[in-house]
């Protein structure tokens, strides 16, 4: 079933989005009529799924206000326990992932495609998708747009 998260930043439910695949890939979906998710630890961008500093930053601010007679070195370890166990959680998060965009992107092609000549571009919106996550009733769902940014400090 789909959820909106607080943290997450939710799209309107018209947003076009779309999902590059391979043949492959688009075959599998076909045949067992559901998506693949992948664990956040198993991609090759080892920064998938980590903590940026700014965020590690609000997290000890967080236990600061919350607690506000724990030490600094109390908040910090509080922290960096968070940290660690998010970094741990990657084992136990599933992603499966869309471009925003109203048009196909011959970059998201070229990722997407990994060198494979054949493939195909799912296109649908937001609200589309969230419809048929609400049809499984034995898992949540959770959607949003990734935030980017700066290479977080390990």
């Amino acid at each position: 079933m789909h959820k909106d998260h607080s943290s997450l930043p939710v799209e309107d439910a018209s947003t076009t989005i779309f999902r590059y695949m391979d043949f492959v890939s688009f075959y599998s979906l076909l045949v067992n009529q559901s998506l693949f998710f992948k664990r956040l630890d198993k991609y090759t961008d080892v920064l998938e799924g980590q903590l940026f500093d700014e965020t590690v930053n609000e997290y000890f601010e967080f236990r600061k206000n919350i607690d506000p007679y724990a030490s600094d070195e109390e908040a910090k370890t509080w922290t960096n326990n968070e940290a660690e166990n998010i970094r741990l959680y990657k084992a136990w998060t599933l992603s499966n992932s869309w471009n925003i965009a109203e048009d196909e992107n011959y970059a998201m092609w070229k990722i997407y495609l990994r060198g494979y000549t054949e493939g195909v571009a799912i296109r649908t919106t937001v609200g589309k998708l969230k419809e048929q996550l609400d049809n499984n009733k034995d898992f949540e769902f959770y959607s949003g747009r990734v935030k980017y940014g700066a290479v977080p400090k390990n």
